[in-house]
């Protein structure tokens, strides 16, 4: 029997955000069974997508609840109704982001090539092809975080941009 790469995320955080965003406009804040979180998804039953879009937007906390009952997050709350710039949306998105196990291994290696970022990967147990996949949800995610908060997410860590700003200029702190 093969070995299985470890669980992450099928989406990008950005995809999930629009997924989440349409069970929330059909079922708002209420607890859900699985098949109502799917079918504004264009799912008519749970089955293997289904479960892993499910398992996506827990994965980056847009959607709490185990078994068949979910419902949508606060941080989805926070991220689809608050102010574009507020700071706590930019603090749900962070977690958000954040919040996939899998992505902690690829932000610790800073801002390493993609094929570096692949190496570790494949180096931690990830199939080839679930390093790749796994590799265009980070990527894709990080780009959407730094296109949707005031600060800048480099592999390892988040940069202000006053520190960055800074640096261009010259100036220290």
């Amino acid at each position: 029997m093969s070995e299985r790469s470890p669980k992450f995320p099928a989406i990008s955080l950005g995809e999930a955000i629009e997924l989440i965003r349409l069970v929330y406009q059909r079922e708002g804040r209420a607890k859900m069974p699985r098949l109502s979180a799917v079918k504004p998804l264009g799912y008519s039953s749970i089955n293997g997508r289904s479960l892993a879009i499910l398992g996506a937007l827990r994965a980056y906390g847009l959607l709490d609840g185990r078994g068949d009952e979910v419902r949508v997050s606060e941080d989805a709350i926070t991220i689809l109704n608050a102010p574009q710039n507020s700071p706590e949306r930019q603090e749900a998105l962070m977690r958000a982001f954040e919040a996939p196990p899998a992505f902690a291994l690829l932000r610790t290696q800073g801002d390493a090539s993609p094929d570096t970022l692949r190496w570790h990967l494949i180096k931690s147990n990830f199939r080839d092809e679930a390093a790749d996949k796994l590799l265009k949800a980070f990527l894709d995610s990080r780009e959407f975080i730094n296109s949707s908060v005031t600060q800048e997410v480099t592999g390892g860590g988040i940069e202000q941009e006053q520190a960055k700003g800074e640096a261009q200029s010259g100036s220290s702190p």
